[in-house]
């Protein structure tokens, strides 16, 4: 079942997004859609930090900025009770990294878990669904999309309709 499968990698992704696997069994089960649907492109450096952000888990990037931390702490110590002035030096030098670090995991920790608490994006489910320009039921069809197919949902102010967008 392709939809289910696609239905499954979408949330297993959520939860693993640095997994090379569930990406690719995704992109498998999302070839075999009827609705061939292509992302519009993005600017490198955007693909760049996503993907930096998506190295881990929240708590991948919760060990991260508490690894950070305590070398913070230990470079800091090193910078205030040494005596040689290059181990200061490193100390110093080493402490700014750590902040940096740290700041940056906890950072990407919090974009995770906005991610995995506010989800827009959506699976078809039903074999065939009719897109339409307005809520209505008697709007003007503008297209079909089939069981599988990727949508984020933009508003969903009105009961029983829902709009939605694209990724093309």
């Amino acid at each position: 079942n392709i939809t289910k499968a696609v239905l499954a990698y979408e949330r297993a992704l959520l939860l693993s997004p640095g997994d090379e696997d569930i990406r690719f069994n995704l992109q498998m089960a999302r070839s075999k859609t009827i609705d061939k649907i292509t992302p519009a492109s993005e600017m490198f450096f955007v693909t760049w930090y996503k993907a930096l952000v998506n190295l881990m888990s929240v708590d991948g990037w919760a060990y991260v900025a508490i690894g950070s931390l305590l070398l913070l702490i230990l470079f800091v110590l090193a910078y205030l009770f040494s005596e040689r002035i290059w181990f200061r030096k490193v100390g110093f030098f080493c402490g700014i990294v750590s902040l940096v670090l740290f700041v940056l995991a906890n950072v990407f920790a919090i974009q995770q878990r906005s991610q995995l608490s506010n989800r827009t994006g959506a699976i078809v489910t039903a074999p065939s669904v009719s897109v339409k320009k307005t809520p209505g039921h008697s709007a003007q069809e503008e297209c079909v999309l089939h069981e599988g197919t990727r949508v984020e949902m933009t508003d969903k102010s009105m009961k029983g309709w829902v709009g939605i967008s694209l990724a093309d």
